[in-house]
């Protein structure tokens, strides 16, 4: 998933628990 980078920005429920960590 391309947003793993991006999580902070696309904000992603996926993504979010990680956040801008990755």
């Amino acid at each position: 998933m391309p947003t793993v980078m991006n999580s902070r920005a696309v904000s992603s429920p996926m993504n979010a628990g990680n956040g801008p960590v990755k």
